[in-house]
């Protein structure tokens, strides 16, 4: 493959991570001035409601996406965390299922659910909490 191919690809690959950052942070910055003596990353959570998320798709995730990120939010926002929280815990659900509730396990955890990869040891609740976004996001942040 070309060195232009492969930057290409690299390239194409980006956008959409890069627009999908961009996408939360004006849901999750816009409109809120930070307290100016709160500590850097305690600003408090801001409240999406997840009813209001747009039909997408944003950045190559849909809708159900969109919508289980802010169920994320949601959950850190009445547990009174901040933004950063907020931040890490959508960025985790990226990364363990793209957002998406995965009903089946995988190598590492066959026991694995929900946004987050749960497992079914007792301390992520039940099955049916470990489907549930806000549910298994208030488990996770707890």
């Amino acid at each position: 493959m070309s060195q232009q191919r492969t930057n290409t690809l690299i390239i194409v690959a980006l956008v959409p991570v890069l627009g999908l950052g961009l996408v939360f942070s004006i849901l999750l910055l816009g409109g809120e001035e930070e307290d100016p003596c709160a500590p850097n990353g305690s600003q408090s959570a801001v409240s999406i409601d997840p009813d209001s998320v747009p039909e997408g798709p944003i950045a190559g995730y849909g809708h159900e996406q969109l919508v289980n990120a802010a169920y994320i939010m949601q959950a850190a926002h009445q547990l009174g965390l901040s933004v950063r929280d907020q931040t890490i815990g959508v960025m985790t659900a990226i990364g363990e299922s793209d957002l998406v509730v995965l009903d089946h396990g995988d190598l590492a955890g066959p026991d694995s659910r929900g946004l987050l990869r749960q497992r079914d040891n007792g301390a992520w609740g039940t099955h049916e909490e470990r489907m549930d976004p806000l549910t298994s996001a208030t488990y996770f942040f707890e």
